[in-house]
């Protein structure tokens, strides 16, 4: 069992896992870092995870699950909700009914910190792992990581907009038809014209922001991560954190989980070589699929405001040669 106060216990150390220790004072002005995507299925669970990788961090995975059912809480649909519920977990001043949830949904609540999936990996009584005081452990990160995929772009204009907050925000993108692909495989429903207006709506208020809040702002697509992998980084942890060096662990995260020799596929997360993997799309997507996305006039739209090749059939997709993205031409 390991208990909420003891960090350095046997199996830890035979597991090799570090640990890094707590800061003792309170930051002045946490770093809070909003990671938001259009969709799921878009890269958002390995940024958040390479973000998650930074000394004395935390990561609030997913928040927005909770207000999905809509018939106890409505929160999900109302932007002004939503801005107010993200800012009581940016400050940690959410509610014990969130952090009851939040320690429920184990999944989501291990990628919090270290100590937590180093609680819920070796303690035998896992529900001791509830114990740990993630509200403290929260004050006192220096940066707190919100990565949400259920809220508009929009609506979190109010952050930004909060001078009491050191909010940054990132904007991740992927192209909707391996956005689509891969909610086919996992048997979820989604539509491409239902994809690509989200999309479409949050690339035109990103640009509005960039444009307001100069500096707090910046957008990756996941093709550009997968094959510029380091200037793509260095260029993410400069907007963050004022310097372009890929430190150790990151550099280990990389390595692991975008550089590996060999596939491994979970629930959330894919472990690959990511200048292959990006586009393994293409040849799993289903013609009539392909076919509807790249009619949608608002995907069409969605393609060129993300330099992507617009196919026209199953058979220029799957040609290697052919492409994906237009500046590779």
């Amino acid at each position: 069992m390991i208990k909420e106060n003891t960090l350095a216990t046997e199996e830890v150390a035979q597991s090799r896992i570090h640990v890094p220790p707590t800061d003792t004072k309170s930051p002045r002005k946490p770093l809070i870092i909003l990671l938001l995507s259009s969709s799921g299925r878009s890269g958002s669970t390995l940024v958040s995870n390479l973000l998650r990788t930074r000394g004395n961090s935390v990561l609030f995975f997913e928040p927005l699950y909770k207000t999905m059912n809509y018939k106890i809480d409505p929160c999900h649909t109302n932007g002004t909700c939503v801005a107010r519920y993200l800012k009581g977990i940016a400050e940690c001043e959410y509610s014990e009914e969130f952090e009851q949830w939040f320690k429920t949904w184990t999944v989501f609540y291990s990628y919090f910190h270290l100590e937590v999936k180093t609680c819920l990996t070796y303690a035998t009584d896992k529900s001791n792992c509830k114990a740990i005081d993630i509200r403290s452990r929260c004050r006192n990160a220096t940066v707190r990581i919100i990565k949400v995929i259920r809220s508009r772009m929009a609506w979190i204009e109010d952050l930004l907009k909060d001078d009491s907050l050191n909010v940054k925000l990132i904007y991740l993108t992927r192209d909707p038809r391996a956005t689509l692909a891969s909610y086919r495989h996992m048997g979820w429903n989604n539509s491409p014209a239902r994809q690509c207006h989200d999309m479409d709506q949050d690339l035109q208020t990103f640009a509005r922001f960039a444009h307001l809040y100069p500096g707090r702002t910046h957008r990756i697509q996941l093709e550009a991560l997968s094959i510029n992998l380091e200037p793509t980084v260095e260029g993410l942890f400069d907007f963050l954190y004022g310097n372009r060096i890929i430190y150790d662990e990151a550099e280990a995260f990389i390595n692991k989980n975008m550089r590996s020799k060999r596939k491994v596929t979970s629930y959330l997360h894919i472990v690959a070589n990511s200048s292959v993997e990006y586009q393994a799309w293409r040849w799993e997507i289903s013609a009539k699929l392909l076919r509807a996305a790249e009619k949608d006039l608002v995907c069409q739209d969605v393609f060129e405001q993300l330099g992507h090749t617009v196919f026209g059939s199953l058979r220029r997709a799957r040609d290697e040669k052919v492409p994906l993205l237009d500046d590779a031409n």
